[in-house]
């Protein structure tokens, strides 16, 4: 009987171990031009960098930039985008986006500099 309580235990030991093995790390998952088009579309919010008023949100296709490292390739489109939708002059909208790859949640905003409002 002992031998037996000794091989389930090794058993139980290795089990244990391949179904560690097999699980999906926590390893950040970084922007890539796969991952990227996987998202579909992102959500960016948009704002009055003047006033700080939030204005509303737009969907934009999620693309790579290769560049910033990020899933929203074209910031000059959908600030013009975020302009059109809400009458408001193209240099006076910010954006703040997010989304998540994997695991790892990302955030991102533009401009840098001028509006806080947009800023996470």
């Amino acid at each position: 009987m002992h031998q037996w309580s000794k091989r389930f235990f090794v058993f139980g030991i290795f089990a244990t171990l391949l179904i560690l093995a097999a699980q999906p790390s926590g390893a950040q998952s970084n922007p890539s031009a796969e991952s990227c088009a996987g998202l579909g579309m992102i959500d960016v919010q948009c704002y009055n960098c003047n006033t700080g008023e939030y204005l509303g949100m737009i969907n934009v296709q999620a693309e790579y930039d290769d560049y910033n490292k990020d899933c929203l390739r074209s910031k000059n489109e959908a600030r013009g985008r975020c302009a059109g939708a809400y009458g408001v002059p193209e240099d006076t909208i910010g954006m703040k986006w997010k989304y998540t790859i994997g695991m790892t949640n990302w955030k991102n905003y533009y401009p840098r500099n001028n509006c806080p409002s947009a800023q996470w």
